[in-house]
């Protein structure tokens, strides 16, 4: 049995979490005997009728949902450690990084996952903007061996926990868009592909009539309010588990469904209970751990606005909006979270070992609290001036920004904390709540200043601080948690405290294989 909690990403979390949802839930789209059912929700998801499973489409894709049905291939961990049950072998040598695959593994419709899956989604990724890309290419060794090339010799840490492709991109599906962009003369040819690819759609119903998932459970059947699915028995693990389906739930609606059927004891596995949470609980539902994962909520500023694109205008943002105060909002929303101390994308604690202690060093310090001293000369040294409390470009103009966020109260509510900082200090900025299209807004870059996350790992490349691009401004890390019911002997023996969530599920679960 695998104990060490830091071995445990947000992948494994949402892929276990899929295993548990359950009995009292029956009747909804399925019946029969519950003994060996569990039920969960997803934090965040949308209903699976208004999703789809083209990653590259950023407009409803299906973000936290296709974790449950596309295998894993690989988990990195906090202490720079990588392992997998998916790969044979993952090695570096310089610019070149090889993976090689297992033949056990196969889509629901009964294609083998191939290096040729792995081949294609990753060029697609690198066509789109070859310049941009870090890869020079890469190569299919065989069925099942390709070869990543970087365009510059690459850390083996971080070469391996970016090898995380392969099943996301079935080749039955993607061919046609890589060998397109094979054929395409020129940036303008290529565009014409980027523009198709961006627009494909593969709606929940097609993909699993079409069979393009592979996890260990299988979609059966599904509605605007929960999924069904039942152990797939040609799983590699299918004989090492006792479950034989699984209900998953979207929590939708700012979670309120959920939290309903959470306060009434209907959901075997969910989150993290806080202490002020605590009395609204049953007492048989007990927090299990935290989990070692990270991520960083942040706002993304649009430079095609004149104002952003001004560096010293998108200084004093930074300095003159206090980030406590900002959590404060979040957390009264039930978020786990804490103010961020550094701007480089990821957390504090391990910038020295990714970055560099001499690279941080070389980094800007910006504010954690308001400092509107500092915002002023930013805005001054931009040649703006502030006439009756509201700031002016050189050339006459009053800022105007759109600050979009997604509609649920732990996004709006941080975000109208940071929108009232903004217009505090002079700054014009309106707030808009977005609904399902919110992704299809960012996407478009139809704002000024976005609301965004992203997991906080070492995969996440930073910037210097004297002018380099931003991803945008990092305002907080929250945890993750897991709560579940004890009452039940079998849910207990099945769900053992310890362990990678996506393996709690099988009766003896295996040894990751790690990788260093």
């Amino acid at each position: 049995m695998i104990k060490d909690h830091s071995h445990l990403s947000r992948r494994h979390f949402v892929g276990a979490s899929a295993g548990t949802l359950a009995a009292t839930l029956a009747g909804c789209v399925g019946g029969g005997d519950n003994s060996a059912e569990f039920v969960t929700a997803f934090e965040g998801g949308r209903p699976p009728t208004e999703v789809h499973f083209n990653p590259w489409n950023a407009s409803d894709y299906a973000q936290t949902y296709s974790i449950y049905w596309t295998q894993e291939t690989l988990a990195t961990h906090s202490d720079g450690s990588v392992s997998t049950d998916f790969f044979e072998d993952i090695s570096v040598d310089g610019r070149e990084v090889t993976i090689e695959f297992s033949d056990q593994w196969t889509f629901w419709n009964g294609n083998d996952i191939t290096a040729e899956d792995y081949f294609i989604e990753a060029e697609l990724w690198r066509y789109q903007d070859p310049e941009a890309s870090p890869f020079e290419g890469h190569e299919l060794v065989d069925d099942y061996t390709v070869k990543r090339i970087y365009k510059d010799e690459v850390s083996p840490v971080i070469a391996k926990s970016n090898a995380g492709l392969g099943t996301g991109a079935p080749k039955s599906v993607f061919r046609e868009y890589y060998e397109r962009y094979e054929d395409a003369g020129g940036e303008s040819a290529r565009q014409s592909v980027t523009e198709d690819l961006l627009q494909l759609t593969i709606d929940t119903e097609e993909f699993v009539e079409e069979g393009y998932g592979s996890s260990l459970f299988k979609i059966e059947d599904f509605n605007s309010s929960e999924t069904l699915a039942t152990k797939w028995e040609d799983h590699p693990w299918a004989d090492e588990t006792d479950l034989e389906q699984i209900r998953v739930l979207p929590n939708i609606e700012s979670g309120t469904q959920v939290e309903q059927l959470e306060k009434s004891d209907k959901l075997d596995m969910t989150q993290y209970i806080t202490e002020s949470q605590r009395s609204e609980y049953p007492d048989n539902i007990e927090n299990i751990y935290e989990l070692s994962h990270y991520n960083c909520q942040k706002y993304m500023l649009n430079w095609n606005n004149e104002h952003l694109a001004n560096r010293s205008v998108r200084r004093a943002i930074i300095s003159a909006i206090d980030i406590p105060s900002i959590i404060d909002a979040a957390t009264q929303t039930g978020m786990l979270a804490s103010p961020t101390q550094v701007q480089t994308g990821i957390r504090e604690t391990i910038e020295d070992q990714y970055l560099g202690e001499d690279f941080v060093d070389q980094l800007i310090e910006y504010p954690v609290e308001a400092d509107e001293e500092t915002a002023i000369a930013y805005m001054e040294d931009a040649g703006y001036s502030r006439e009756d409390g509201e700031w002016i470009s050189p050339d006459g103009n009053a800022t105007d920004f759109t600050v979009i966020t997604q509609s649920d109260v732990s996004q709006s509510q941080p975000t109208k904390v940071f929108t009232d900082h903004l217009n505090a200090f002079g700054l014009n900025a309106e707030m808009e709540a977005v609904g399902q299209d919110y992704y299809s807004r960012v996407q478009e870059w139809e704002f000024d200043i976005a609301w965004m996350w992203h997991v906080a790992s070492q995969r996440v490349r930073a910037e210097r601080g004297d002018g380099g691009r931003r991803p945008g401004l990092l305002l907080a890390g929250s945890g993750v948690g897991v709560r579940h019911r004890l009452d039940v002997a079998r849910r207990a023996a099945v769900l053992a405290p310890h362990g990678v969530l996506l393996e709690r599920l099988l009766r003896s679960p295996r040894r990751r294989r790690h990788q260093r």
